[in-house]
């Protein structure tokens, strides 16, 4: 009876399978011969350093504030008459805004810096009326104007309406416009550009409506 064999692979087998692999270079660049010629001497005695910049910074900090200091007094007595006379009308604004509405109008070369006081006033109050009083006024009304009741301030007093409300209206229906008359109670939120305060719509007043656009500007006799 013939025996049948099982062969099983051995090691010898599997490593007669292998493949030599080329490995690359980890390193591919060739090594870089420096000579003697590339090294140069440095005495010792090295001099010292020249003095740097930041020595001579308190001198140039100094001229920088001085010009700084003088640009802003050259910009206040430019203004400074279009402010007083503007303040006659009710109206503050903030000196840095005003400041560059004065610029911006200059640099139109419109003929800004040839008018009077009256006529750059004029100029100033116009883009004042397109602008947010948020950010340009810088206060008209009494200070704590919040705790006079009861008080009747004389004017003008110059501000800006954010906000209408129909108060008398249910509530779903307080934006909705509806004409001035007796059913209508009108609630107004006020600012001069720091404080806030709120007017009460008493007698009609047919100019105002619910849908007024934020920003509408008022000017009160009597507050």
């Amino acid at each position: 009876m013939r025996r049948r064999h099982l062969r099983l692979p051995s090691s010898s087998d599997e490593d007669g399978d292998l493949r030599p692999e080329t490995l690359n270079d980890p390193n591919p660049n060739p090594p870089l011969d420096i000579s003697d010629d590339d090294f140069v001497d440095v005495p010792d005695d090295l001099p010292p350093p020249s003095p740097r910049s930041a020595e001579a910074a308190p001198e140039d900090q100094g001229s920088a504030a001085a010009a700084t200091v003088e640009m802003v007094e050259e910009r206040a007595g430019s203004i400074g008459p279009i402010d007083e006379f503007l303040r006659k009308l009710g109206l503050r604004l903030r000196p840095d805004w005003l400041g560059s509405c004065a610029d911006r109008l200059m640099a139109t070369g419109s003929g800004f810096e040839a008018l009077d006081v009256a006529g750059k006033a004029k100029r100033c109050f116009e883009q004042f009326l397109l602008s947010d009083m948020n950010v340009s006024g810088a206060g008209v009304l009494p200070e704590n104007v919040h705790l006079m009741h009861k008080t009747e301030l004389e004017g003008p007093f110059v501000v800006q309406v954010d906000e209408i409300v129909n108060i008398s209206a249910p509530l779903r229906e307080r934006y909705h416009d509806m004409p001035a008359g007796c059913k209508r109670c009108l609630k107004l939120s006020i600012t001069d550009g720091v404080q806030r305060v709120f007017g009460m719509e008493y007698r009609p007043i047919k100019e105002l409506e619910v849908l007024t656009a934020s920003g509408l500007k008022v000017c009160y006799e009597v507050l």
